[in-house]
């Protein structure tokens, strides 16, 4: 029996690879749950249609678009709205806060800790000093 796939060249091989799992369901659904201690009501993921740049993810397995899955969710008690975002081939998961008076204000890169019960905690930023630039 001929096995077509496997008479192409490696690189048209991951160039396959890369595009099945660009285009499979997201399969790590995992969003924190809490924001600085505060609840966060997640909605559905949504799967984005276009990739235009290359994946952030510095390196970890091949190069590939970044088309991410996303989804937003509200901070109980607080006006923040979160814009989650993770590649469906990599998992690199980034955090956008989205304050009304200061639309996506910071990003975050998330890790393994960031799903466990307490959630994320950032640091308030020191008052920077006059003489501190």
């Amino acid at each position: 029996m001929c096995d077509r796939l496997s008479m192409l060249n490696p690189r048209a091989m991951r160039e396959i690879e890369l595009e099945r799992r660009l285009n499979a369901p997201l399969t790590d659904l995992r969003r924190p749950p809490k924001w600085n201690g505060h609840h966060v009501d997640w909605y559905e993921w949504t799967e984005s249609q276009l990739g235009a740049l290359r994946c952030y993810c510095d390196g970890v397995g091949p190069k590939h678009m970044w088309q991410p899955w996303w989804c937003n969710g509200f901070v109980e008690g607080t006006d923040l709205l979160l814009h989650l975002e993770r590649c469906p081939v990599c998992g690199l998961t980034q955090v956008w806060e989205s304050w009304p008076d200061r639309p996506f204000d910071e990003c975050w890169t998330l890790d393994e800790t960031d799903y466990e019960p307490e959630g994320i905690f950032i640091e308030p930023e020191e008052p920077k000093g006059k003489d501190d630039k």
